[in-house]
């Protein structure tokens, strides 16, 4: 019961709160209403004259102007600026595809050269058999060849790019640091095939002379007297692998069966019957040794 008691009461004196609050709203807005309207009586009945001189003129007109001047260049440069940042934007995007396509072609060219490093580094292991030094010095010049095309590529590349936006110098500086680190691969790469080369020059001679020591007396001595007076010496020295090869073919018919039967043996001619890359180096090292004897000769092991 006395909770009910204390609960009318709380609300007789939120009521009696609320109707105070109420009668003090409607005398503030009484107030503000007659004070609101005195004040507009009183400019509608004060007389007003405005006096515009020509000075006064001008320099409101003046005023605007620059107002409107100024907005004017301030609408232009944002719209400027939201262009070249997006002109900024499609640019550095574009460098970067330049810079990927540069990168993968490189990447890929060196990879392939490697890889080709890698079977050349394997061969010579391998010396002297199975070692075709004609092939290595086709491999080699392929390598040269698409690096030099790969080089013009990128220079048409760059102007390309480079004459459609200017660059600040930090970009500048930046895309030559990336260009630059492609030319020492490049350059590297250079290196690598210059060093494969007289690499090679040695593998030469040490597989010629190797493998004549495996080849028997008998067959060197029948190269000598035999093959030497149908194919002259210096024409085997001179000539490249497919001149002493179509040499060959033409007296093949007039040598003894087991003479080619062991120049297949020994891998001097391939399967089909054609001088192979290591037959075509021995002949010329033999017509070499032959020449500066200037006599036939027997080798002892």
């Amino acid at each position: 019961m006395n909770t009910n008691i204390n609960r009318i009461e709380n609300e007789d004196k939120n009521e009696i709160k609320d109707r105070k609050q109420s009668d003090w709203s409607r005398t503030k807005c009484f107030v503000i209403i007659l004070f609101s309207s005195v004040v507009v009586y009183k400019i509608a009945i004060t007389p007003v004259e405005i006096v515009v001189d020509f000075p006064t003129l001008l320099s409101l007109l003046l005023a605007f102007f620059s107002v409107g001047l100024a907005a004017l260049f301030y609408f232009k440069a944002t719209e400027s600026s939201n262009v070249f940042y997006d002109n900024t934007i499609k640019f550095t995007n574009e460098i970067a595809s330049l810079l990927v396509k540069i990168e993968s072609g490189f990447g890929e060219k060196l990879r392939h050269l490697d890889e080709g490093y890698t079977s050349m580094r394997d061969k010579m292991d391998g010396i002297p058999r199975n070692y075709e030094i004609e092939d290595t010095k086709t491999e080699i010049k392929k390598g040269q060849e698409e690096l030099q095309k790969k080089l013009v590529e990128k220079d048409k590349l760059v102007e390309e790019y480079a004459a459609k936006a200017q660059l600040g110098e930090e970009e500048k500086k930046a895309f030559k640091d990336r260009l630059d680190k492609y030319m020492q691969e490049y350059n590297s790469a250079i290196k690598e095939i210059s060093f494969l080369k007289n690499k090679l020059k040695h593998a030469e001679y040490l597989s010629s002379h190797s493998e004549i020591d495996l080849i028997e007396n008998d067959l060197i001595e029948f190269i000598v007297t035999r093959l030497f007076s149908l194919i002259s010496p210096a024409l085997i020295l001179e000539g490249s692998r497919a001149a002493i090869n179509r040499e060959f073919q033409q007296i093949k018919n007039r040598l003894p069966k087991s003479f080619v039967t062991s120049l297949q043996k020994h891998e001097l001619l391939t399967p089909q019957g054609t001088i192979s890359g290591k037959g075509a180096l021995l002949l010329k090292q033999i017509a070499e040794d032959y020449s500066l004897s200037n006599q036939s000769f027997h080798r002892t092991r």
